[in-house]
């Protein structure tokens, strides 16, 4: 059974990055912690490919990196990039922009922390997720 949402935990704090709904070519991104929360609708004219590739890659390291892998939606309102510690730690950085030319734009710029050993079943869940949203 396919999932409908997805979603990456830090695992020293209480913030979540969770992805869900997927209509059609496109889905809806929450951030949330104690003192922060964003919610935006992402659109993927082209498919979410690029984002799975993402995550991909992530996956297929197997020791510390150095650099970082990133993404970034078609219309900008999105991105995530990824780096990692010597030890292992992965911080992902997100960044979340409201509508642009709105009144009152905005964006919310925040940091996760997750294990190189979680990458693997980060991958396999968002794998599932833009599945279903192409299968949608």
């Amino acid at each position: 059974m396919e999932t409908s949402d997805f979603t990456i935990r830090s695992v020293s704090t209480d913030k979540e990055l969770r992805f869900f709904d997927p209509i059609d070519y496109s889905f809806r991104v929450e951030l949330r912690g104690a003192s922060i929360h964003a919610v935006q609708e992402v659109h993927c004219p082209l498919g979410a490919s690029e984002l799975t590739q993402f995550f991909s890659r992530l996956a297929a390291h197997e020791r510390p990196w150095s650099g970082s892998e990133r993404y970034t939606s078609l219309e900008g309102d999105f991105s995530l990039a990824a780096t990692c510690s010597s030890l292992g730690q992965v911080t992902l950085t997100i960044v979340i922009h409201g509508p642009f030319g709105a009144s009152e734009e905005w964006q919310v710029r925040s940091q996760l922390g997750v294990e190189l050993g979680q990458l693997r079943g980060i991958a396999a869940a968002a794998n599932r997720f833009f599945r279903s949203m192409a299968d949608a």
